[in-house]
This record gives C-alpha cells, sequence and structure tokens, in this order.
C-alpha cells in the first residue's frame, strides 16, 4: 500500500436539522491502494492493442473461430491456406475478438512480417483483389462491436498472370516464416503519431458511457437501515461488481439519529464482504485511524442527520470483484437510522 496523500481541502459533512445548517470540519485523506500490476499499459500515445488468430483451418470456404484469439504484438504464423483457382470468391476465414469495444474513431488494419521484426500494413502489398471468380489477398471486416473477420483470399495472394482472371498466382504456402496481426489504434486523436492529454477528445455524445470503457461509472442502489453503535453493517447493500481494470472509489452514507444524542464518530468505506464486523476493507486496518470520523461526543439534537463521502480510493482489479459499502457508527442513548452507497469510475 502506498503512503497516504492528503488532500488540500477536507470532507465537508452537513449537520442539518430544521432550518439550520452547521458545517463540522473534517480532515480527509486519499489512500491510493495498487494491489498489482496489469498487462495494460497508458502511454502519451493512442491506446493500441494487437491480436490474431492461431487457429489451422485453411480449407477453401473454411472458418476460424473467435476463439483461437491470441493477444500480444508477436502475432501468429501465416498458414498455408488453400491456394488454388477457387470459384466463387472464396475466402478461409480469421475471426479476432479484441479486449475492448471497437469504436467508430479506432483504426483497424492487418499488419505482416516477414520475420525480421518489421511490420508492414498487408493493405499496402497484399491488398485484397477480385478476378472473375477468384479472391486474392487479405480483406478484414468488423463483424460486432469487439471482433473483426480476417479473410484470406483461396485463390491466393495475388495474381501473377499477364492476363486478367490468369490462373498464376503466389501461393499462401509461400508465406511461411511470415506473421500476421490486426492492429487496433484508439484514443480519438490522429493514429500512429504520439499526442498529448490535450489531443484526447472527451466524449460529447451527452450519453452514459459504455460498459468496460474509461470513464464507466458504477454504483449501488442506496440502501437503509437501523444502525447499531460499535456494530458494522452494509444493510444489505447489493454493492458493485467490477471487472478487471483500474478504478476510483467512494462510499456515500448518512446517519439520523432518532432523539437527542451524543455521536462520538463514524467510519464509512468499501469492503469485499458483507459481514457486519471489521473485515474486507480494501486499506490497511492499522491505516483507519487516519481517515475515519471523529465527532468529540458531538451533541446531536433530535433530526439532526450527517452525511459523509468517504475519501476516494484507486484499486487495480485483477479478477472479477464485488465491493460493498459498509459503515460503523459509535453513539449514546436512542436509536439511529442510516444509508449507504457506494460509487466507482473506471480509469483505465
Amino acid at each position: 500500500m502506498t503512503a497516504p496523500v492528503r488532500a488540500d481541502s477536507g470532507v465537508y459533512i452537513d449537520v442539518s436539522g430544521g432550518s439550520e445548517t452547521r458545517p463540522v470540519n473534517a480532515y480527509v485523506v486519499y489512500i491510493i491502494k495498487a494491489t498489482s500490476s496489469t498487462g495494460t499499459i497508458l502511454a502519451n500515445r493512442a491506446v493500441e492493442e494487437f491480436a490474431a488468430n492461431s487457429g489451422n483451418v485453411t480449407a477453401a470456404g473454411g472458418s476460424n473461430p473467435a476463439s483461437n484469439t491470441v493477444y500480444g504484438p508477436a502475432g501468429v504464423p501465416v498458414i498455408a491456406v488453400n491456394s488454388s483457382t477457387v470459384t466463387g470468391w472464396q475466402q478461409t476465414k480469421f475471426d479476432v475478438q479484441f479486449q475492448t469495444q471497437i469504436l467508430p474513431t479506432d483504426k483497424i488494419s492487418v499488419e505482416l512480417s516477414s520475420g525480421n521484426g518489421v511490420w508492414y500494413e498487408a493493405a499496402t502489398d497484399i491488398p485484397p483483389v477480385f478476378q472473375a471468380n477468384a479472391a486474392y489477398g487479405i480483406l478484414v471486416r468488423q463483424i460486432n462491436s469487439t471482433t473483426v473477420r480476417v479473410f484470406f483470399g483461396n485463390a491466393g495472394a495475388y495474381p501473377t498472370g499477364a492476363t486478367y482472371g490468369s490462373a498464376s498466382i503466389d501461393s499462401w504456402s509461400g508465406f511461411t516464416g511470415h506473421r500476421w496481426r490486426v492492429r487496433k489504434v484508439s484514443g480519438g486523436a490522429a493514429v500512429g503519431f504520439p499526442v498529448s492529454a490535450r489531443n484526447i477528445v472527451g466524449d460529447t455524445s451527452g450519453t452514459a458511457v459504455p460498459a468496460g470503457m474509461i470513464g464507466e461509472l458504477i454504483k449501488s442502489t442506496w440502501t437503509t437501515g437501523s444502525l447499531t453503535s460499535g456494530v458494522h453493517t452494509v444493510f444489505s447493500n447489493p454493492g458493485i461488481t467490477l471487472t478487471p481494470g483500474v478504478y476510483d472509489i467512494t462510499v456515500l452514507c448518512r446517519m439520523t439519529p432518532a432523539g437527542a444524542t451524543t455521536v462520538s464518530g463514524f467510519l464509512c468505506a468499501p469492503s469485499t464482504t458483507t459481514t457486519d464486523d471489521n473485515t474486507g476493507w480494501i486499506f490497511d486496518a492499522s491505516d483507519m485511524n487516519v481517515f475515519s470520523l471523529n465527532l468529540g461526543n458531538i451533541t446531536s439534537p433530535t433530526g439532526y442527520s450527517y452525511r459523509v463521502s468517504s475519501p476516494v480510493w484507486r484499486v487495480v482489479v485483477t479478477t472479477t470483484t464485488t465491493y460493498y459499502p459498509k459503515m460503523y457508527a459509535t453513539f449514546g442513548t436512542s436509536t439511529a437510522t442510516g444509508g449507504l452507497q457506494i460509487v466507482a469510475r473506471r480509469v483505465a
């Protein structure tokens, strides 16, 4: 766990009742926690993703499903796709599924390498060509929100005959030692060149950010219940389930004593457990005194409410995990009710 980072201003606690509003000064600490490292690197340029299909179906018109997708810049070997004078514009298909959604601003291209480490776009060397009933070269088309289909022409890489529709070809077997991959460049900016943060265009659509994309907002319902002094609770809140990624998480909570009483303080923070105890925190329990709220036995008149937003924690989620809002309060006589909600924003 990294060292706490202190914010310039504290949490604002609204203590209100009747026509009076009284702010209580408090101190907030933003805890930044990184639990592990992932394979995603956000650099000062457009974000790139590489994938390919390791299937071995070579038959004319054959298909290699997206379940054969492999990731990384190394690509896969070009296999000896059927190369003959095949009628009907037949092509062997390779489906490639990316880990992130394909957006209108993305650029998709198939790249080849002869094995020397240099990659070039297939479209500049062996573009798709259709002569008579024969299909040559490589073609790529999007088939759903995350998947593209790469077509290898079954007439060969390209025609070499002297006349239109000639049967002479450069077959795929001649590409032994070559590798291929599909490259997706994202970021909403000019691709292929370094860009600064100021060149990344914000989303002006006015619609919610799609699931899995940076900026996605995930929040639980607001749940309420009875508080018992000195007991942790989640009020049966369903929490939020986060898939792998990086998130900023915070908890919103409210406490309302039923009658006049003294309030010593309370804590609300994210937890991975629903049990009414001091477990599952995403921070080290020894750091609790850094950000828990101590009101010093403030006298709370009837009807006053305490509303608090917790510090923000940054967490790296490596496996799908559910987080719950958990609350703890200490107060004197009388009873109290409370409410909880947990909110997360995907940042990577």
